[in-house]
């Protein structure tokens, strides 16, 4: 009887986790394919250590690069190809390949 009840919460488990899983790969392509102008951004990864932890606020995007308004005001031209890119939606929080995007935003949705 209590392995019985117990396989049917393991199975109860790993139902919600599927949907989890689910949820979050949803999000994730949803957010290949959003309009990131104006989402706040951070690099996390990059080539270049000058690059390495720059945060704003993204204000133009051109099929290669992200123009990203930093804090202090001063306007970045970041690279997407050889960096990561931290963005927060619904409430989580996704890195984002910039070499997966490297796309005019129109083209974008096609794409992917």
């Amino acid at each position: 009887m209590r392995q019985h009840k117990r396989q049917k919460r393991q199975q109860e488990k790993n139902k919600k986790g599927q949907q989890t899983h689910e949820l979050k790969h949803e999000l994730k392509h949803e957010l290949y394919i959003i309009e990131y102008i104006g989402l706040p951004v951070k690099v996390v990864k990059s080539r270049s250590k000058t690059l390495l932890g720059v945060k704003g606020v993204i204000i133009d995007e051109s099929k290669n690069t992200f123009l990203v308004e930093r804090g202090d005001g001063k306007v970045v031209r970041i690279p997407k190809a050889g960096n990561i890119f931290r963005f927060e939606r619904y409430g989580k929080v996704f890195d984002i390949d910039g070499s997966l995007i490297c796309f005019r935003p129109e083209e974008r949705p096609k794409k992917i």
